[in-house]
């Protein structure tokens, strides 16, 4: 991705995290980033293309790149690869003083706002399906456990996500990984 590009998604972000999804303007991005405000639109579209990408990248991609081929991803080393990546976008968040409640706040208002950005992540949620089919497939799944039943329980627990961001984080975040370690268990019939 150029550098230009990938600053004036990352302004976007910062600042729809800060204003909100209607409070964000190309004129705020431009100021924030020191840019005429005409230099978004030699890379966008317009401001809801902007927001389009930037949730696309923010709210799936970063979980998903260099995966090029999910079908030759088992159940463990998708659900490894998902808590790595999530793992690593919390202490990003930390690190630049950005609630996860709010990111996940804004990852609502993304899909209710902006309905490509709702089909494009129900066509990434199909990848899922994929891997848990393959995974029924292959035995990793104990029998009788629906497939539908393990994507919302995956689903679920990285919704907890939202509640890290309060003194407990350590302690939620420990909670949270042994959680999966249990469901991986479950889901295999180790126990």
């Amino acid at each position: 991705m150029n550098d230009t590009k990938k600053k004036i998604l990352e302004t976007a972000f910062s600042l729809l995290i800060e204003k909100g999804y209607n409070g964000v303007s190309i004129g705020d991005i431009a100021n924030k980033l020191n840019i005429a405000r005409s230099l978004p639109y030699k890379y966008f579209k317009s401001k809801n293309d902007i927001f389009y990408e930037t949730f696309k990248y923010y709210f799936y991609d970063r979980f998903f790149y260099g995966v090029d081929d999910f079908s030759t991803l088992n159940l463990d080393t998708f659900i490894d690869l998902i808590l790595d990546r999530m793992i690593e976008i919390i202490k990003n968040l930390k690190s630049v003083n950005i609630s996860v409640f709010d990111y996940n706040s804004l990852y609502i208002l993304a899909l209710k706002n902006e309905p490509r950005f709702s089909d494009y992540m129900t066509a990434q949620m199909k990848k899922s399906e994929i891997i848990i089919d393959n995974a029924v497939k292959n035995g990793e799944i104990k029998k009788g456990i629906s497939p539908n039943f393990i994507q919302r329980v995956l689903l679920d627990i990285w919704g907890r996500t939202s509640s890290l961001g309060s003194n407990n984080d350590d302690a939620k975040l420990k909670d949270l990984l042994e959680d999966i370690k249990t469901f991986k268990q479950l889901v295999k019939g180790e126990i």
